[in-house]
């Protein structure tokens, strides 16, 4: 015999691949900055809630129909009599058919044309008012890669934190306008009991007051969503637009240029100013040497210097050709090792000598002058 007690029940397997429902922002725990915000813009990507548009829209029309209510019931009145007069008359004549198709598309018309009018007004403004009328044309731009991305298209409608929030607002909606429908008729019933012994346009008038009651408070119930909604949508907007370190490090790569690549641009500039310094050289007074990897050309003019300046330094080839021009143009070239590596290191081209190698460049440019036959003081 079987020991029934001894067997355990088959486990019902129902767990569910939490990954699906995982967000694409994991680990954006920083706030999106300005640029961020400012660039989603342009693309057309706004906080927006089409629960709040329709709401309106939805409001406004109603509003429209009780404002044009009167003129429309006159109309289908008069078109109804006239149609009525007809069907009793033992003639038809054309001229009255005309009439009564003539009076139908005229109601028709005053009807709907109000409220298309109205609708396309009120559409435009409450998506213009929440997207502070940004038009992205990059939107309307087709994408057909995002159309046949199929497995991130079943991702974003069927596991999407959006998804199922619309999902859960389509089951309140409904639930707001059944229980709002269901407690107005409940308040009623003593009075529906009653009309059934009124005339039939009293009747009438009840009914639609207590229509007209219970759609006003659907809508307003439908506002009042609609703004939590609008809230949400700001919310989730903003939390999509957060960012990783990583990604903010590369924002302001981009936005104040990424360092290597200054680093870079500045040492060609520098190359280049040193290439062009070549022409300077034969006006220096001294070229200060390694003797063969470093040389920095110096000049010292006290009617407009305050210290003896950097007009060409380099290194390697470009060191030698120094050396080449102040020997072709006679400048004098003296040797020191440490004093041509700390100028070219921590002098550029065009700037003055720092005051603690005064002494010894004073010294220097006295030998020059001196083998020049030119008076030299150091103050």
């Amino acid at each position: 015999m079987y020991d029934f007690l001894s067997l355990k029940k088959p486990k019902l397997v129902t767990s569910i691949d939490l990954q699906l429902f995982a967000e694409e922002d994991e680990g954006r725990t920083l706030e999106p900055t300005e640029y961020r915000i400012r660039k989603a813009r342009e693309e057309g990507n706004v906080p927006q809630s089409q629960e709040l548009a329709s709401s309106i829209l939805l409001l406004m029309m109603f509003a429209s129909i009780v404002f044009l209510g009167m003129n429309i019931l006159k109309g289908i009145y008069e078109v109804f009599m006239i149609a009525l007069n007809t069907i009793g008359s033992k003639e038809i004549n054309p001229s009255t058919i005309g009439k009564v198709l003539f009076l139908s598309g005229r109601v028709v018309v005053a009807f709907l044309l109000p409220i298309l009018f109205i609708s396309i007004f009120v559409s435009i403004l409450s998506h213009g008012l929440q997207t502070r009328f940004n038009i992205a044309w990059k939107k309307l731009t087709p994408n057909l890669r995002r159309v046949f991305d199929i497995p991130k298209n079943l991702k974003r409608i069927f596991f999407s934190r959006d998804t199922f929030f619309n999902l859960a607002k389509s089951i309140v909606k409904i639930a707001v306008a059944v229980g709002i429908t269901f407690a107005i008729i409940s308040s009623e019933i003593p009075n529906f009991r009653k009309i059934v012994f009124t005339e039939p346009m009293q009747a009438t008038f009840y009914v639609l007051i207590t229509s007209f009651k219970t759609a006003m408070f659907i809508i307003v119930g439908f506002l009042i969503l609609s703004f939590l909604d609008y809230l949400y949508q700001r919310w989730s907007f903003r939390k999509s637009l957060r960012m990783t370190p990583r990604e903010l490090k590369q924002e302001i790569k981009e936005f104040e240029g990424d360092p290597q690549i200054k680093a870079r641009i500045k040492e060609l500039e520098q190359q280049m100013l040193q290439r062009r310094s070549l022409s300077e050289v034969p006006k220096a007074d001294v070229v200060i040497t390694n003797p063969t990897h470093y040389a920095v050309a110096l000049k010292y003019d006290p009617s407009y210097m305050n210290a003896p300046t950097v007009i060409a330094k380099g290194v390697d080839a470009l060191a030698l050709r120094i050396r080449q021009i102040a020997e072709e143009n006679g400048i004098e070239i003296v040797e020191n090792r440490q004093l041509a590596r700390a100028l070219y290191a921590s002098v550029d081209i065009g700037e003055e000598i720092p005051p603690e190698y005064y002494s010894i460049v004073a010294n220097i440019l006295a030998v020059v002058y001196k083998k020049k036959g030119v008076n030299f003081s150091a103050s």
